[in-house]
Parts: structure tokens; C-alpha cells; sequence
């Protein structure tokens, strides 16, 4: 069965071409693990529980609308940076 899922419709050139695109992926590589990873669990759910033929597509949109989101999360702190709190505004 996963196997069928895997090699069937666009999955196998979106996991190689599509998600590694430079300009939509996070940069540090806890973003990039929550990235695949929601792209993932977003083309599993769709693909399982939808009926949509083109879930992979589905899934790397919401992923990329996430990207900011994901880099704000998972961004390494610059050693020296000094980090704000509303009690110092």
C-alpha cells in the first residue's frame, strides 16, 4: 500500500524536486524537519482521509504559507543578540 502511494501520481518528483526548492525552505534544519515534516503529515491526511487527487501539491502550499512562521520558531539566536521582553519596551 505505501508503496503504491509512494510511486503513484506526483509524490516521488515533488519529494525530489519541489520541496528542496532553495527560495520556499526554511534555513535552519529544525525548520527544515518541521517543514518535511508538515509537509508529510499534510500529503498522508489529505491522501487518506480526502479526496483530493493532488494532496502533494495541497500540502507543499500550506507549508509554504507556514514558512515564516516555521523561521520565526526555529531560528538559531546570534550569539550576543540580546532578546526583548515586553517588560524592558
Amino acid at each position: 500500500f505505501v508503496a503504491m502511494q509512494v510511486f503513484s501520481g506526483a509524490v516521488a518528483m515533488i519529494s525530489v524536486f519541489m520541496i528542496n526548492d532553495y527560495t520556499t525552505t526554511p534555513t535552519s534544519m529544525a525548520g527544515k524537519i518541521a517543514f518535511g515534516a508538515i509537509c508529510g503529515a499534510l500529503t498522508v491526511a489529505v491522501r487518506y482521509f480526502g479526496a483530493i487527487h493532488y494532496s502533494e501539491f495541497f500540502a507543499i502550499l500550506v507549508a509554504n504559507m507556514l514558512v515564516p512562521c516555521i523561521e520565526k520558531v526555529t531560528s538559531p539566536r546570534v550569539y550576543g543578540s540580546y532578546i526583548r521582553r515586553k517588560s524592558d519596551v
